[in-house]
């Protein structure tokens, strides 16, 4: 199916993603700075890889690697995801507290 979808477009999709690795190439390289690169872009790079992931498969297998993209996908959606957890625990502490300060449940350090 992913073959199918991109032999109707693989000018397209070569582009889009040639896009994404000249982007990644310094960062994975380590002379762009990480920190503002994340903050600023992170989110839509990995929503835009994860859409084009099946094509980054399928070319890797004739050749075109997309090496610095899967690098930095990794490590930028590492960090999203932590990210999104730390927000979630946070919740569920404070969560915690207030319900523990109503009394609807035993304070955590009493377990």
């Amino acid at each position: 199916m992913l073959a199918q979808q991109y032999a109707k477009m693989p000018n397209d999709i070569v582009a889009c993603l040639n896009s994404l690795e000249a982007f990644a190439i310094p960062f994975a390289a380590g002379v762009a700075d990480d920190e503002v690169g994340f903050q600023e872009t992170a989110g839509t790079f990995c929503q835009i890889v994860e859409q084009l992931i099946g094509m980054v498969i399928v070319l890797r297998r004739t050749g075109a690697r997309y090496e610095s993209t899967v690098k930095v996908y990794d490590r930028w959606k590492s960090r999203l995801v932590a990210q999104d957890l730390e927000g979630k625990m946070k919740l569920m502490q404070q969560q915690h507290k207030t319900m523990a300060e109503k009394g609807k449940i035993k304070p955590r350090d009493s377990y």
